[in-house]
């Protein structure tokens, strides 16, 4: 993206074939142009950003990623269909095809806007980065561990060439701050790993039974 006096051009690099991540690419752009007209006058920006949301990053590109994942999927029409999902990979890719982006970006509105206590963690060989919750998960933060538990399904993508894991019970403290990891509190374990590559994102839902 290249920009002078209120003006812009956003190009794709066409080696870049897939209509979601191209979309992403272009609403994140849109975004630095609209929140952002003091800086980023120019800016390349890659897939491993648009999937990137981890708040310790420059603000303006969590804002810009934000701002396109909302440009894409409009509150107002996914969160009934959101609501309507039971969490899950599934689900999220559902919401992908339909509305033209990435996974991760829709794992994001998804956990914002599902009625289901849902959490969204992305690790990358390993170590936690970052993370995401619903506002019904407000009471289940993460443990203060950023290693993932090595009997999780994100750790046993790691191992194996599978790249999304079957959704499976797991105990709460694998995940959750508060509970022991070999207790009888569970809660259900989605992992995606990102093709070739060792970046997992991980959906975690809470049980009401805890």
């Amino acid at each position: 993206m290249v920009r002078s006096d209120g003006l812009a051009i956003i190009t794709v690099n066409e080696a870049i074939t897939r209509t979601g991540q191209r979309r992403m690419i272009i609403a994140h752009e849109l975004g630095h142009v609209l929140l952002h007209p003091n800086i980023r006058q120019m800016d390349e920006v890659d897939v491993t950003q648009t999937r990137n949301f981890n708040h310790r990053q420059q603000p303006e590109e969590l804002e810009a990623n934000y701002f396109a994942a909302e440009l894409l999927m409009p509150k107002q029409f996914f969160q009934p269909e959101a609501r309507l999902c039971e969490p899950g990979w599934d689900a999220v890719k559902r919401l992908a095809d339909r509305y033209q982006t990435t996974l991760s970006s829709a794992a994001i509105q998804f956990v914002h806007y599902s009625s289901e206590p849902v959490l969204l963690v992305a690790s990358e060989n390993g170590e936690r980065k970052w993370f995401v919750m619903g506002d019904q998960a407000l009471d289940f933060w993460p443990r203060d561990e950023t290693e993932i538990h090595r009997y999780s399904c994100a750790n046993e993508l790691l191992q194996g060439p599978e790249t999304q894991s079957r959704a499976q019970d797991v105990p709460a403290g694998m995940w959750i701050r508060g509970f022991r990891p070999n207790g009888k509190e569970y809660i259900t374990e989605d992992s995606m790993r990102a093709r070739d590559s060792r970046f997992i994102l991980t959906l975690l839902w809470i049980h009401e039974a805890i």
